[in-house]
């Protein structure tokens, strides 16, 4: 009912009650400290008690455990405040090598701080946003595809696909292979397939990479190429991550560079979220599979392990100076 009336309001007062938390949370920190927010809120297309209030904190004073708290309490109050990354002037310089050329245009005061602007992406570079796209928005576009309109426009727009009417995930996916994929892969059939069944799963559930992983056997090797940070995971649970050195040696160029441009892709959400983990031994164990990972590709991916060469000592010396509770 609450949100039913809320879209009843005009755009600007949807607007400001959703950067309530905002405001709340750049008067707790420091004047030296920023906060910003990004994606739907940043470009005015939100549907409300729908979309996510997503924030981004650069923090030169105040503690990252201190300002934590402070979400989690927001959190409860106002349920659509989202994915928060947090950032100091170090991290922004580590960050830049990264960062994914399409999403970063989701982020613009993230890209002014790190003037990272590319006019044209690399395909690698938006196959993966494709892929992380689905990966995260699937489930709210089945749940009301209509409501995600001005998010489909606006991703097509980053894209550069032309804007057009599309009914469900299934016309969506065929646009985008025909429109991205159709020219770098040769099995295009088996990669229609891998993305409908993909799609149709909720990967925020619990358990969800296992059952992918499980259910769909056939798909294991694009499940390896396309999110390997997934594979790992369901790949330990059944006592087969020693396949990577198989797959490894099936992949083509342009498959190394979509599995090396999604390796950038987790490094830099990593790199933005790791010390608000609860656990950094499981996240230090999760970049040393990483790496492991990387060894058939020799020097192609020195900028890969340099990245969580990064993280790796960011997270044992949080274990040392006991930033965060290692479990």
């Amino acid at each position: 009912m609450g949100s039913h009336i809320g879209r009843l309001l005009p755009k600007s007062v949807q607007k400001e009650i959703y950067l309530i938390p905002f405001y709340l949370l750049r008067k707790s920190v420091s004047a030296r400290d920023e906060v910003w927010f990004r994606h739907s809120v940043y470009f005015n297309d939100i549907v409300f008690a729908y979309s996510d209030l997503d924030l981004s904190l650069l923090l030169r004073e105040t503690c990252v455990e201190s300002v934590e708290r402070r979400v989690k309490l927001l959190k409860c109050v106002f349920p659509f405040v989202g994915e928060v990354s947090y950032f100091d002037d170090d991290y922004l310089s580590s960050l830049k090598p990264y960062l994914n050329s399409v999403e970063i245009k989701r982020d613009p005061e993230l890209e002014r701080r790190l003037e990272k602007k590319e006019a044209l992406a690399p395909v690698e570079e938006e196959i993966v946003f494709i892929l992380n796209w689905l990966s995260h928005d699937s489930h709210k576009m089945r749940e009301d595809f209509k409501k995600r309109k001005q998010k489909r426009d606006r991703f097509f727009q980053l894209l550069n696909i032309e804007k057009r009417e599309v009914r469900n995930i299934e016309e969506l996916i065929e646009i985008l292979l025909k429109e991205k994929f159709q020219n770098y892969f040769d099995d295009l059939i088996t990669v229609k397939k891998f993305l409908i069944e993909f799609s149709h799963y909720d990967f925020s559930m619990s358990g969800a990479n296992n059952e992918f992983y499980f259910d769909f056997k056939e798909f294991r090797y694009l499940l390896f190429v396309f999110f390997p940070q997934r594979w790992i995971g369901a790949s330990l649970h059944f006592n087969e991550f020693d396949k990577f050195e198989e797959f490894t040696k099936r992949m083509t160029s342009f498959e190394n560079k979509v599995f090396l441009s999604q390796m950038n892709w987790e490094i830099g959400g990593l790199m933005g979220q790791w010390r608000k983990g609860d656990d950094l031994v499981n996240l230090l164990i999760h970049c040393e599979n990483l790496k492991k990972v990387l060894k058939p590709f020799g020097q192609s991916a020195n900028l890969q392990r340099r990245g969580l060469d990064q993280l790796i000592q960011w997270q044992e010396s949080g274990l040392y100076h006991g930033v965060k509770n290692a479990g």
